[in-house]
């Protein structure tokens, strides 16, 4: 059963024991990866992007690696500070945020670029992804100028309607009305 490299980190880094070492790549007889090398798989930017939705967690990781020096950090060194923040900081894997890394460009992630010229792109995504997911979203769509109130068409129609049988007054009144005679 093989694996992605991003599943393979999660289950590492929340398995709660410090010591637990980084998987290493695993191939069956056949010649099929069964377990991801996720040391080349992912990169250094990717696995800090994941704590976003972590307030804690987030601010630490922007005050300490929102710098180039996060490229010249060793993988295996950051992995194992990761995890040990994980455990610290008790976030839960509900908490991390699965950034789809190709997505085609969508109106609403080119309003919020032009609106929030200083937002990273993986910011402005996520920002996308709560506006999505949000119960006011035709509101924000409403209030970015993106979705208009839609008028509606009264269609006419050609011919008069036809009611059925015609009935005099004295008739209708019978009908619907107590009529007392005096």
């Amino acid at each position: 059963m093989r694996t992605i490299p991003f599943k393979t980190f999660i289950n590492w880094a929340f398995d709660g024991s410090i010591d637990s070492p980084i998987p290493k790549p695993e191939v069956d007889s056949a010649g099929n990866v069964i377990t991801p090398d996720i040391i080349k798989a992912l990169n250094q930017r990717y696995v800090v992007s994941m704590f976003m939705k972590n307030p804690k967690m987030c601010l630490y990781l922007n005050k300490h690696f929102n710098t180039m020096s996060l490229w010249y950090v060793d993988k295996e060194t950051l992995f194992k500070f990761l995890k040990k923040g994980i455990i610290d900081f008790k976030v839960r894997r509900g908490d991390l945020y699965f950034m789809k890394s190709k997505r085609s460009k969508d109106k609403l992630i080119e309003n919020l670029e032009s609106r929030f010229p200083l937002l990273k792109m993986d910011d402005i995504r996520l920002l996308s992804d709560l506006v999505e997911k949000s119960d006011q979203r035709d509101s924000i769509y409403h209030s970015f100028g993106m979705k208009k109130p839609r008028k509606r068409k009264i269609k006419k129609e050609k011919g008069r309607k036809k009611t059925g049988a015609k009935t005099s007054a004295k008739n209708f009144l019978k009908k619907n009305f107590e009529v007392i005679q005096t």
